[in-house]
Formats: structure tokens, sequence, C-alpha cells
């Protein structure tokens, strides 16, 4: 028995286009062998007639809402029904019309062909009361698969993904002190990338691999530098990125723009939040050594992040990193020449 799922490609409607994600997403990973029917499709307009004489509506004066699950022309049930049974574990039994059982694909770890490990986990809360928040995990998966980007979503809200959520929950920065995170976070493997305003932003400078760490090759600008890298020449110093999680959207742009250049052009550095409390002692470092924050009267004012340090040694703010981005001066401006 093979499962038949119509959907409806060009919905408007975001959770209907959730649902169906998340019902292809489960299908796959339990290895559940089905069809996809797209009754967007113009060849499969007559469909709709079919679905409509023998899905049951929840309102009986509508179209019946996809995603829809069929056993040839037996119906099985609606997105309901199918989320019902993964949360109670009968998923197999709800796809077993005939009594053959679905068709489970065993999968052979030895064959070559077999699926690689996918790195980007998308964290998201299908059942959200936010608008928000639905919208923008919508968006992010929309652009995902657009790229071609293999990722893996991981419901929070889900039953039995009590653990996932507060694994994300401890793991994910909020922007919000004293709040938790909010879905969509992204993460490599176990690796923590960001919010959906960083992702939004990596996909309008078009960075958007670089973001999810899938682009770890070593440029050739680097390779041309490397020998002022070499130990006994140079004394390695660690290089220092001060951030704050700010309410200023500039400062917040900038940070992310200047994160995603130094991991594209392969730099080793460290993070450092100054708007953590374990990092009061680094916030004062930062403030005490930031060395151009004067006014034109002379009078000083607290640094905008981010700011730029190799050690203990102060190498300039934002404009000065994007000049020496500009210039193709950044060993200068980091003085690893020094």
């Amino acid at each position: 028995m093979v499962v038949k799922v119509y959907i409806a490609s060009l919905t408007q409607n975001l959770d209907v286009r959730i649902r169906q994600n998340r019902v292809e997403e489960t299908l796959v990973r339990e290895g559940v062998v089905f069809d996809v029917v797209d009754i967007s499709d113009p060849e499969h307009f007559e469909l709709k007639s079919f679905i409509q004489e023998r899905a049951d509506a929840k309102n009986k004066q509508l179209f019946p809402l996809t995603p829809q699950f069929f056993d040839g022309d037996i119906y099985l049930g609606d997105y309901d029904d199918f989320d019902n049974a993964v949360e109670t574990e009968t998923l197999i039994d709800f796809l077993n019309a005939d009594g053959e059982g679905a068709a489970v694909e065993a999968g052979d770890p030895s064959d070559a062909s077999a699926p690689q490990m996918v790195l980007v986990k998308l964290y998201v809360a299908f059942i959200s009361g936010s608008q928000t928040v639905k919208k923008q995990q919508s968006k992010a998966m929309m652009i995902l698969e657009s790229k071609g980007i293999e990722f893996e979503t991981i419901d929070i809200t889900t039953g039995g993904m009590e653990e996932h959520r507060r694994w994300m929950w401890e793991n994910a920065k909020s922007k919000i002190a004293g709040q938790r995170p909010l879905t969509p976070q992204f993460f490599n493997m176990d690796t923590y990338l960001g919010d959906y305003d960083d992702f939004d932003y990596a996909n309008e400078v078009d960075m958007i691999e670089q973001f999810l760490k899938l682009d770890q090759a070593l440029p050739y600008e680097i390779q041309a530098i490397q020998p002022e890298f070499e130990p006994a020449e140079v004394e390695i110093r660690k290089i220092s990125i001060y951030v704050n999680r700010s309410g200023n959207a500039d400062v917040r742009k900038r940070q992310i723009t200047a994160k995603l250049w130094l991991e594209n052009k392969g730099f080793d550095f460290e993070e450092v939040d100054i708007s953590a409390p374990e990092n009061e002692d680094r916030k004062h470092f930062m403030m005490k050594h930031a060395t151009n924050c004067k006014s034109d009267a002379g009078s000083r004012f607290h640094p905008l992040t981010p700011q730029f340090f190799n050690g203990n040694i102060y190498c300039g703010n934002y404009q000065d990193f994007d000049t020496a981005l500009e210039n193709e001066t950044l060993s200068e401006f980091f003085q690893f020449s020094a």
C-alpha cells in the first residue's frame, strides 16, 4: 500500500502550508512510502471533486483543507487525524487502511546512495499563538527549500519533544532578557547559528551558506596571507568581536555582517556578548580600551558594537573594519604583522 497525500502547493493559507511541510517531513523521517498529489497543478484539477466527495470537511460548507490522506480511493483522514496518530504513536495503524500495512523503506546503512547527514536544524513551533512566529517559520522553510538547502525541522510543540524543547531553550539565545528564545531558531548540528532576524539579514546580504556554516572551505584570500601566521615569526593572538544584544537594528545588522565576513574569510574569532551578566568584566575592558569613542568636543561616550580586538590590542570599530574589508587589509587591521 502506498499512501497518497493530497496537498495544495499554491495555497495562501500559511497554516496549511506548514502542515503540508510537516506531513512530508514526518513521513520521510518514518520511512513511509507515499505519493504527493498537488491539486494546485492544472493536471489534477479534476481531483478536487474527488476529494470533496470522499473527504470529511470539518465545516460542511467549506472545501476540505489539505493535506488529506488516501489509500487508493479509500479515505484515511485529514491533518488532525494524522497529527493525533503521530502523537499517539499509531501512525502505521492510521495509514493501514487495507490491512497490508503501510510500505516502509528499510534502508541499508551500507548503501552509498543512502541520505547524507542533515547538518542544518530548524527548530519551530507549529502550534503557536503568534502569527509573527508562524510567518517567520514558514518564510524560513520556503527560503531554505528555494535554495536547495537540506534541513531538518524539529517541532518543539509535538508530543514527546520535551527534551528537544529544553535543549533548544538552553542553547539558543534570546534577544530579550528573561524571555525564552522564540522560534524559529537555527543550528548546524549542535552549533547555535542564530534566530530569524540573523537568518533574514544573512538572506538579504546573500550569505545564507556562511550563516549556516555550510561553506567552510578556506578562501583564496586567506591562503595568500597565511605566511603571516607562522608561529616562528608572529605571536598568535585571538580575535575578539564584542557584540551586544541591542535593540538598535543598525547595530545588530553590523554585528551580523561582521561575523559573517570573518567566517567567510576564514578567521578564527570569539564572540563576546557584553550584554550577558557573566561578561561584565569584558564589557568594562572594552569600554576602557576602545579609543575612538570621543565626540568633537572631546567628551567620551560609550562605544557602539561591534568592536574588534586582537588579544588585548584594540583594532577598531565597525567603520574601521568595513574600510579594511574594502581595501583588503584585514591582516593589517588585526595587526597580525605587528
